[in-house]
């Protein structure tokens, strides 16, 4: 571990290196801006201690306190007095800063097994609040033509398809006693919760999202087409699962998943001659084409129809139909910030997304799947 003459040491070597590289004018007087300092800061290490936000660097130039820091870090009772108007951990413009927020692991697993279509979709990171994508409208026509004879005329067009980016978020708050007996068990049961409802929250809204607030879901997009399952059975939902298949195929796109609810990929599971024998061995999954997969998905809504009991399986090509745009990733993290006052750790989730369905046309609903 280094002493504090080094610490000094190397700040003021880092400082004449940063002058050298950069055009004084642009850190005012060398010394007194935010964006100094966070130069800085990158160049020398201060163990635990961070760089303050601008509202904590007024009081004096960026290079001074990360001195202060450093001197106080090594036990200086002079720099820690100087600093002390500034720490105060409830609140991060007067020094919350220096309580690091603890990132937790352990939510990805969570998340995959609540949200089985995200990774069906097309994922395309998103830089900004907004996505416009640019999707096929008209075909265009041709036909064999003799000579000196008109070509077939079609105009062909083309649309602008609008993606906003939505946040879904939510906290938690744990007393620091049950964190600090609980040996750790409590920080896994919350960032698992936090994954799983998450997980949740968008693959409802990529399946049914209402389009106010949140992604329009494949349910509720325009020009999606739909069709009441044959019958009941085991074998009447396999065969209707075909037929949209072939009719998606005359649309000239290949379907690659199959989205059922667990409750009713048991009727195909289950199914059985009047021997007694599996109709199915192996379950649904393994009598579909090859190349298209099945997703067993608990997020299908089952409160359709008349009787209210109505779930549906969703048909279609994921990969070609559908966007997921990511804005922020699935984000988990826990800080004393907010709850010093009251010994509690506030634990935060999050995650930024957009979801459009570009080609309603690679999409089937098969409608009136009862219990």
């Amino acid at each position: 571990m280094r002493n504090l003459d080094e610490v000094l040491e190397s700040l003021d070597a880092s400082a004449k290196r940063l002058a050298e590289q950069r055009a004084p004018s642009r850190f005012i007087d060398l010394g007194g801006s935010s964006e100094y300092a966070e130069q800085l800061a990158k160049m020398v290490d201060l163990g635990d201690y961070k760089l303050a936000p601008d509202s904590a660097l007024d009081y004096r130039c960026g290079s001074d306190f990360l001195r202060d820091v450093a001197r106080a870090r090594f036990g200086d009772g002079r720099a820690a007095s100087r600093l002390q108007k500034a720490w105060i951990e409830a609140t991060p413009a007067s020094g919350g800063f220096l309580v690091s927020p603890q990132v937790l692991p352990g939510y990805v697993e969570a998340m995959k097994a609540s949200a089985p279509l995200r990774v069906r979709c097309t994922q395309i990171d998103a830089r900004s609040n907004e996505v416009w994508i640019v999707t096929e409208g008209d075909s265009i026509e041709v036909a064999f033509t003799a000579e000196s004879v008109a070509k077939l005329e079609t105009p062909g067009t083309v649309a602008r398809k609008i993606s906003t980016i939505h946040k879904v978020a939510g906290t938690s708050h744990v007393s620091d006693e049950l964190l600090a007996d609980s040996g750790g068990n409590v920080e896994e049961l919350v960032s698992s919760q936090f994954g799983k409802a998450i997980g949740i929250a968008i693959d409802s809204s990529i399946i049914a999202g209402s389009g106010v607030g949140q992604p329009t879901g494949i349910l509720n997009t325009v020009g999606v087409a739909s069709q009441a399952v044959d019958g009941q059975s085991g074998q009447a939902l396999f065969e209707s699962v075909l037929k949209a298949l072939n009719r998606i195929a005359q649309r000239h796109e290949q379907a690659d998943t199959v989205v059922v609810h667990p409750r009713d990929t048991v009727k195909v599971d289950l199914a059985k001659t009047t021997t007694n024998e599996y109709v199915f061995p192996g379950g649904l999954g393994a009598h579909l084409p090859d190349n298209v997969a099945l997703v067993v998905d608990a997020n299908l809504p089952t409160s359709g129809g008349a009787g209210t009991n109505e779930s549906v399986i969703i048909v279609g090509a994921f990969r070609r139909g559908a966007m997921l745009f990511s804005r922020q990733a699935l984000t988990i993290d826990a800080s004393r910030d907010a709850a010093w006052q009251t010994d509690e750790t506030v634990f935060r989730g999050l995650e930024r997304f957009g979801f459009a369905v570009v080609v309603p046309t690679a999409f089937e609903i098969l409608t009136a799947v009862t219990p």
